[in-house]
């Protein structure tokens, strides 16, 4: 190999090498933390309640709909798993989770409903859900550091501007 390219080569590997060090993550903050504190549960319950709604929703755009819940945020749930790997995250604990995620009685009187009256819980308290978690992600969005954590959070946020309105619609087109 010619000195030239043999210079150019090393040149190229070393100014990656550098590129790849200057764009590693920083370290998680509060915001970062509190952000898959919150979001791990919130997204687990959305899951367990969307495959609910798979298997009891009467109207076949409900179930659809459940279906894309799953599909969509199991994905998400894995990533932000992988993410609190190694760090202080406690799910348990999560200080706004509450505020924004489905409850144990929620769950338990959508389960003693059927057919309309299924459907239409299933969808409002989706889109409560929704609405929780675009604050959440947009919360993540203005006070977070970690890069992949925005990536994440980025993808929740567009919930009002895209699939709140199509429940909304969804909901109001139920017999």
């Amino acid at each position: 190999m010619p000195r030239r390219s043999a210079a150019a080569l090393v040149a190229a590997v070393v100014t990656v090498g550098l590129l790849g060090a200057c764009s590693s993550d920083p370290k998680p903050n509060d915001a970062d933390r509190t952000f898959l504190s919150d979001m791990i549960p919130h997204h687990e319950r959305a899951i367990a309640v969307a495959e609910l709604g798979v298997s009891r929703a009467s109207d076949p755009r409900v179930r659809a709909f459940a279906r894309r819940i799953v599909r969509e945020q199991t994905p998400e749930l894995s990533r932000m798993r992988t993410q609190a790997e190694g760090t202080t995250v406690d799910t348990a604990a999560g200080a706004t989770m509450a505020l924004h995620r489905i409850t144990d009685a929620d769950v338990a009187q959508l389960k003693s409903l059927s057919g309309d009256a299924f459907d239409r819980r299933f969808l409002a308290l989706h889109i409560a859900s929704e609405q929780g978690a675009a604050q959440m992600a947009r919360t993540e969005l203005a006070d977070g550091r970690a890069a992949q954590r925005k990536k994440v959070a980025k993808g929740i946020a567009g919930a009002p501007t895209s699939e709140i309105p199509e429940l909304q619609a969804l909901l109001g087109a139920l017999s």
